[in-house]
C-alpha cells in the first residue's frame, strides 16, 4: 500500500471534464456520486482506488441504497478492476502515479519534468474524450430537405431509418418521459439516417419491450431510456445459450427470454421496406 496522505490535491481539467461524452450524458445525482468516489479514492491507503463492495460504495458515494441502484450504472461506467478486484478510474490512477512520484522527487527539476508528464496525460485524456465526441458529432449529418426529423436535448437531429427504428423503441420501451435525451445514446449506438446498425436496433428494440414487461409499476424512479441505453442495459435481456451468467437480482424466465426472441424478430420487420 502507499501512503497518499501528503497528496492533498489532484489535478482537474474542468474543460475536459466537462466536455466528457461520459460525464454529459450522468444524471445530475450521478455526477455528484462520481465526483466524491473520485476524491475518496485519492485518499485510499491503495493509491487512486475503491472498495469494491456495493455496501461500501453507498456509504462512500453518500447516497442512499435505492438512488445508488439508480445511478450505479452511469457512476461505475467511469472505473475498471484492478489484480486486486479493486476499483479504480484509469486517468485518476495516472495523475497518482505522477503526483506521487512527483512529491518523492522533491526538487525543482523533478517538478518541471513532473509537470511536463502530467500535461501529456492531461492531453492524452483530452485527446480520448474528444474521439468519443467526434463520434457522436460525425453522425451529425443534415437530414434531406423535407425529411422528417427530431432534434435531442444537445441539437442532435435523428432522421430517416434511424428515427424510424428509434419510434419504435420509444413506443416498446413504453416510458414517455425523457425522449429527447434518449435520441443521443441511441445515435452513438445505432447510427444516423438510413446508415445504421439494424441487427443491434433490432435487438435494442426487442429487449426494450422485455423490459417494459418487466418493470415494477410501483417503483416511483423507473430506469429512465438514456441511462437504459448509456449503460447497455439491453444486453442483459437478450436470449443466451448456455452457460448461463450468474444471476444478480430478478432473472428472466424462459417464457419471458422466448418472448424477447420473438419481440426482436418482429422488430426486424422495421428494415423490411
Amino acid at each position: 500500500m502507499d501512503d497518499m496522505s501528503k497528496l492533498h490535491y489532484f489535478p482537474c481539467m474542468v474543460r475536459d471534464l466537462l466536455s466528457s461524452s461520459t460525464v454529459e450524458l450522468m444524471s445530475g445525482d450521478g455526477f455528484k456520486a462520481y465526483w466524491i468516489l473520485l476524491c475518496r479514492s485519492w485518499l485510499e491507503n491503495e493509491r487512486a482506488t475503491l472498495p469494491n463492495n456495493q455496501a461500501k460504495l453507498v456509504a462512500l458515494a453518500r447516497v442512499d441504497a435505492t438512488k445508488w441502484d439508480s445511478i450505479k450504472d452511469e457512476v461505475l461506467a467511469c472505473f475498471r478492476e484492478n489484480e486486486n478486484g479493486r476499483l479504480y478510474n484509469e486517468t485518476l490512477l495516472t495523475l497518482s502515479d505522477i503526483q506521487y512520484k512527483k512529491s518523492k522527487a522533491g526538487s525543482k527539476g523533478g517538478s518541471k519534468t513532473q509537470a511536463n508528464r502530467v500535461a501529456k496525460v492531461v492531453a492524452s485524456e483530452s485527446e480520448s474524450e474528444s474521439s468519443s465526441e467526434a463520434e457522436v458529432k460525425k453522425k451529425k449529418r443534415t437530414a434531406p430537405k423535407g425529411a422528417e426529423s427530431f432534434t435531442s436535448k444537445h441539437g442532435l437531429k435523428i432522421w430517416g431509418r434511424s428515427l424510424k427504428a428509434f419510434k419504435v423503441f420509444w413506443e416498446a420501451f413504453d416510458l414517455k418521459d425523457g425522449r429527447a435525451d434518449a435520441i443521443d445514446p441511441w445515435v452513438k449506438l445505432v447510427g444516423n439516417g438510413d446508415d445504421i446498425a439494424v441487427e443491434l436496433a433490432s435487438a435494442i428494440i426487442a429487449a426494450a419491450k422485455a423490459e417494459a414487461c418487466d418493470r415494477d409499476p410501483v417503483r416511483k424512479s423507473p430506469k429512465m431510456a438514456q441511462g437504459w441505453l448509456t449503460s447497455r442495459r439491453f444486453d442483459d435481456l437478450q436470449p443466451k445459450e448456455a452457460p448461463k451468467p450468474k444471476p444478480v437480482g430478478k432473472q428472466l424466465t424462459d417464457e419471458e427470454l422466448d418472448g424477447a426472441e420473438e419481440a426482436r424478430s418482429e422488430a426486424m420487420k422495421v428494415f423490411e421496406k
